[in-house]
């Protein structure tokens, strides 16, 4: 009682007016957000805040006694109250036609507007635009913001100018948008990227649906480099847009267009695999029948990546093949690329090392005949993508100095494409080597810089792989409690967001490390002996050597005589599997730690033949990082 519905409290006092309503509802954890999303939505009107609360109360979604409230369900947004509505109404009824036709123009261009935008959706030439303006001020409902270099004005409360916005009829309503949008376009010329996604906004509330999809794919690519999320709902909105539509060229031409970059997205930022899989479904039905071709052989590439990040790696080499026999057919070599990157990447995961080889020696080959470093699809390098890829098998073959040609041109590369391109994987791809060689500073580099750029471009999946690469890069350094917090940092990104799981394959066992490293024993024993049932269990013998490799380490360096045993056999075992995938550069470090194994037994003489065919193994291959680890062994 006695509350000026038309008062705003001033800013100083917006923090008063949520302790006000945060001590009728209370601090709990359903509510805590409450005073804020109320403030916001309020505009900071007192009389608005309390008449939410109110609304709250009597449709049951808030319920309990005063300071301590709950919500019976989260709010997905806080709806203008009748009463409030009914006021604001009022209000706007009570001015003059002029004064509402004005306000209504303002109310479609939002909350704030500039006076020549105005003018244009306004219209008519006679039209008394400084009096309608005097009275909507004069009024209180709206105040005026800026007077150079072009008036601009804001609605007083923001539930104002909701209200306005729906009180109006459809088809007036939608003669404003389209004159929004076409004074927009006229005025902005250079801005038009920029100004997509209010275009958009506008087509859409025209009913110019097809013009509506046009801006938001334009938003949609803009967006891309600095907010994928944004980026995915505008092509979601396109999509969304066209598909109601009848069949034409046009609509054909950009659902095309969407169904790659969305099932790219999904991948990015992760996505439940029934979702995935049915706009894949939706996408490749209307590829085949448009006779795309193209778009079909890319649509394949795009799902097979994905079902890579699921770990679902009989999907990736099915839909990989398809791409790759759609793609030759039609004689298309980005998706040729793109394709083969994919496939070779997938031999790699299952342990099929020699084809894995021959599939990225293929993708060389077809980049030779061009500038293949150039081909960018969805935001990828393929070409880029399957040399890093095929440097990392290189190194685990045995032929490490060959695998660094590639990390001669990366700066290059990462200049060249970096700003566009996320590249952050393939800096990953150069820790993975590091690890392998033992370079210590060199990891932790390309693992800050990786981290620093996958974040940047926001991918889910890439922000997975550059927390594992920083853990395992602080494994190398043994800070084990940094490497931790990477480790775990990842499996929340892993859980939260469903992608990036294949990369968790490999955690495990360098986590292990860190624990073990950290005192911490037991948990160490039992995430590396996890770490190595998981990958046999899901037929990933790459993944299981690695894991099988880090276990021994662990094993090796808790030191206790009741698990020597269990290290011999886990170096066997390695040793048999590491031999199988032709990975040449792990058998000297599992010949360090059966050299450690035989020092802990009291075999001085075995510990000296394995420290110095470890070092001869290295020495062949021109690895010398691991001579301070050897020489640890021998103290």
């Amino acid at each position: 009682a006695g509350i000026d519905a038309g008062r705003q409290l001033p800013l100083q006092c917006a923090e008063a007016l949520a302790d006000l309503v945060r001590d009728w509802v209370g601090a709990g954890p359903s509510v805590v957000k409450l005073p804020a999303l109320i403030g916001a939505r309020s505009g900071g009107n007192p009389f608005f805040s309390e008449e939410i609360v109110l609304s709250l109360l009597e449709t049951g979604r808030l319920v309990g006694t005063r300071g301590a409230y709950e919500l019976v369900r989260p709010l997905d947004a806080l709806e203008v109250p009748a009463t409030v509505q009914s006021l604001l109404a009022a209000r706007i009824d009570r001015l003059g036609e002029r004064e509402k036709h004005a306000l209504y123009a303002a109310a479609v261009i939002g909350k704030e507007f500039a006076r020549p935008l105005l003018e244009a959706v306004v219209g008519a030439r006679d039209f008394d635009l400084d009096s309608a303006l005097s009275g909507l001020l004069a009024a209180e409902i709206i105040h005026e913001r800026a007077i150079y270099p072009v008036a601009e004005y804001a609605f007083k409360h923001p539930l104002t100018h909701e209200v306005a916005l729906h009180a109006q009829l459809t088809e007036p309503k939608q003669a404003r948008h389209k004159a929004a949008a076409q004074a927009i376009e006229a005025a902005e010329p250079t801005r038009l990227d920029e100004l997509a996604g209010m275009l958009a906004h506008h087509w859409n509330e025209a009913g110019e649906a097809l013009l509506a999809a046009t801006w938001y794919i334009r938003a949609a690519r803009w967006v891309r480099n600095s907010d994928l999320t944004a980026s995915q709902r505008n092509w979601d909105s396109a999509r969304k847009q066209l598909l109601p539509l009848p069949t034409s060229s046009e609509r054909s031409q950009l659902l095309l267009k969407i169904y790659p970059e969305l099932i790219n997205l999904m991948d990015r930022l992760g996505a439940a695999p029934a979702e995935s899989h049915a706009v894949f479904e939706e996408g490749i039905a209307f590829a085949r029948q448009s006779g795309d071709r193209r778009t079909e052989s890319l649509l394949e590439a795009a799902y097979a990546w994905l079902s890579s990040g699921k770990n679902d790696w009989a999907t990736v080499v099915k839909h990989a093949e398809i791409s790759i026999d759609l793609s030759d057919k039609a004689g298309h070599l980005p998706v040729q690329l793109f394709g083969r990157f994919i496939l070779g990447r997938a031999f790699a995961w299952l342990g099929k090392t020699a084809q894995s080889i021959s599939m990225l020696e293929q993708v060389k080959a077809i980049g030779s005949t061009f500038d293949a470093d150039k081909i960018e699809l969805l935001g990828w390098r393929p070409y880029v993508e399957a040399m890093s890829i095929r440097g990392i098998l290189l190194s685990w073959t045995g032929r490490h100095a060959e695998s660094l040609e590639f990390d001669a041109h990366l700066p290059t590369l990462v200049r060249r494409f970096g700003t566009h391109s996320d590249m952050s994987q393939i800096l990953c791809d150069r820790v993975s080597i590091c690890a392998m060689s033992g370079d210590v500073e060199r990891a932790r580099q390309y693992a800050r810089e990786a981290l620093h750029m996958a974040e940047r471009f926001g991918s889910d999946r890439n922000i997975v792989y550059a927390l594992i690469s920083n853990g395992s890069a602080s494994v190398l350094a043994q800070r084990w409690d940094e490497g931790t917090g990477f480790f775990t940092r990842a499996q929340q990104r892993i859980e939260s967001s469903g992608t990036g799981i294949e990369w968790g394959m490999f955690m495990g066992g360098p986590h292990a490390l860190c624990l073990a490293g950290l005192g911490r024993s037991d948990e160490a024993l039992l995430t590396a002996l996890q770490s190595v049932e998981r990958a046999r269990a899901a037929g990933l013998p790459n993944a299981e050597a690695q894991s099988g490799m880090f276990r021994a380490r662990v094993l090796r360096m808790l030191g206790r005589a009741d698990l020597q045993n269990e290290l011999e056999s886990q170096i066997k075992v390695s040793m048999e599997g590491a031999t199988k995938l032709g990975f040449v550069m792990m058998i000297p470090g599992l010949l360090l730690e059966r050299a450690g194994l035989a020092k802990l037994r009291g075999d001085m003489d075995g510990m000296k033949r394995d420290l110095a065919e470890a070092r001869r193994r290295f020495a062949e291959m021109g690895v010398t990082g691991w001579d301070d680890y050897a020489r640890s062994i021998e103290a």
